[in-house]
């Protein structure tokens, strides 16, 4: 009986997707039926829409919190600022503060927005609500019982990447031992060593779909995967268990590789094209992130998985609506499910944001589809080689210290490659008219105490040219006050060895009493105006009474 409702249900679905793709094709033929145009064009259309949807709501949950993760990327593409004010407001309406019930591993995703504003703001408000919470969390060590404490696949995406976020940006490596132990603890415990893919959780262990095969979500496992590649952004090259992760997206890497439809979508249950055969973009779009960063970072293959890459995103432009609303999203859940034209959640948005910003690094690309009349969603793509020229490349620091050094992501011949830079210029022979990129500020070895920063642009369009990326060791100046008064300058980073003037200020009718310094050229005295030196991060607490 459940097995003919499924049958109907799918019967249904099918009328639904003939329904939608017969009225897209009674449009004019001077309506655009796809969105078409560059990767970015594609991934403003789909953000301009959702932050015109949201309106002013500032919801903090693990589906919005997931659009802002995705807003970031594109930010981080297009170095438009309406993006990035966009995803501070609705930072700073949440007080940057992970959301109630911070043990939920749901509530922990909106750390990774604020962390990467924080990389790009240096503010500590952006910074220390995530820090407290997520020290709260280890605190409690774990109070599941009888299963991991991230026992379902969509909490490997969720949590991890904020604890490696976390612990990048401080240097404080507990957040990722942390991180580390639980990961793999809840990886072997949903791993079907057999297929390399995940269960959504123990209720579905064993369990199979229409045609007996075993149920692995599309969402679920695009989840994991796009998790692993957010926890590698972070986890240090030397890190113990980094070759797990790498393993573990490569394993699924191979799983789904064969999975991808002719279309270019992932079936909401990947082993099962029939049971819901309509298009399916969020986990499309996982595995497309996963799958693009991966061939950029030199962990997959471009011959193998270029191509995949390049079907899974014209497949999602294809569901991208005449109004910029990306279609066909599955809607909330924990298992495969039917999606229609007219589906569209913050979730997906953010998932095709984060796969757009990996798809964009890959330059070669170009993509135009159409729909047939068979309702069949065509796509094609055509590659092409850039003529090559030589850029010189080194990088200086000032200040002095001993960051891990910048790495150039460059493009040779079509495929991504990666160069560590030294001191000494090197040259590299590029695709001319290619993007490439440096190591976003601020530099490895970074904390929240100091940093090596560049005011440069650390990315461009490749020509012959020379050119020296230059970094400023700084230190981070913290200004408090104790009492009735306030305190200038404000909070920020300063150049290491930098002289700057603090002045306390009390409020009418109260006095200043004196400064309490903490760090290498602070002060401590009672003059209301005096100097520190940035030898080391300070902070300044002016008492009054």
């Amino acid at each position: 009986m459940i097995g003919y409702a499924r049958r109907l249900l799918s019967l249904v679905v099918l009328v639904v997707l003939f329904l939608s793709v017969a009225s897209l094709m009674s449009l004019s033929s001077s309506t655009p039926v796809i969105v078409q145009g560059s990767v970015v064009t594609a991934m403003r259309q789909m953000a301009d829409w959702q932050i015109n949807a949201l309106g002013n709501s500032q919801a903090e949950g693990w589906d919005t919190a997931t659009f802002f993760d995705g807003l970031m990327a594109l930010y981080q593409t297009t170095n438009d600022s309406k993006y990035l004010d966009r995803a501070v407001s609705w930072g700073m309406a949440n007080h940057w503060t992970p959301a109630s019930s911070q043990f939920n591993p749901d509530n922990q995703n909106a750390g990774q927005a604020f962390l990467e504003m924080y990389l790009i703001q240096h503010s500590a408000n952006q910074l220390t609500p995530t820090e407290n919470a997520i020290d709260a969390v280890m605190l409690q060590n774990g109070t599941a019982t009888g299963q991991p404490v991230w026992w379902w696949e969509d909490s490997l995406f969720m949590a991890p990447p904020t604890f490696s976020r976390l612990g990048g940006v401080t240097g404080n490596a507990s957040y990722l031992n942390f991180m580390d132990g639980w990961y793999w603890e809840a990886a072997n415990y949903l791993l079907d060593p057999t297929t390399n893919l995940l269960w959504r959780d123990a209720r579905f262990f064993g369990k199979t779909c229409l045609n007996g095969q075993k149920m692995f979500w599309s969402r679920g496992n695009a989840w994991v995967i796009s998790g692993i590649v957010r926890v590698l952004e972070f986890l240090p090259a030397n890190y113990p268990d980094r070759p797990r992760f790498v393993s573990l997206l490569q394993n699924m890497a191979a799983a789904i590789l064969p999975l991808q439809r002719s279309d270019g979508y992932w079936s909401s249950c990947l082993t099962d094209t029939t049971d819901y055969p309509e298009p399916e973009t969020s986990g499309t779009a996982g595995f497309v992130y996963a799958l693009a960063w991966a061939i950029n970072n030199g962990i997959l293959d471009p011959n193998t998985y270029a191509p995949v890459v390049q079907s899974g995103w014209n497949a999602i432009v294809n569901a991208i609506q005449p109004s910029g609303a990306l279609g066909w999203v599955q809607p909330t859940g924990d298992q495969p499910g039917p999606s229609t034209a007219s589906d569209s959640f913050t979730y997906g948005t953010g998932l095709a944001l984060l796969a757009g910003s990996e798809v964009a690094k890959i330059n070669d690309i170009t993509t135009t589809s159409s729909i047939s009349s068979s309702t069949t969603i065509s796509s094609t793509t055509t590659r092409t080689t850039a003529p090559a020229v030589t850029m010189t490349v080194s990088y200086s620091v000032a200040g002095g210290g001993n960051p891990t050094p910048p790495v150039l992501r460059y493009v040779l011949k079509g495929v991504s490659k990666t160069l560590t830079l030294t001191k000494t210029a090197k040259a590299v022979t590029v695709d001319s008219g290619s993007a490439w990129s440096v190591t976003s500020n601020p530099l490895g070895g970074s904390s929240s105490s100091q940093q090596w920063y560049s005011s440069q642009p650390l990315t461009g369009t490749a020509s012959a040219t020379t050119v020296v990326f230059a970094f400023q060791h700084q230190y981070y100046l913290t200004m408090k006050v104790s009492g009735p008064g306030s305190v200038t300058p404000s909070n920020g980073w300063r150049n290491a060895s930098q002289k700057v003037t603090i002045k306390a200020t009390p409020n009418v009718g109260h006095k200043f009493k004196s400064w309490m310094g903490t760090g290498m050229g602070g002060f401590t005295g009672t003059t209301a105006t005096a100097t520190v030196t940035l030898n080391s991060a300070i902070t300044e607490t002016a008492n009054f009474s």
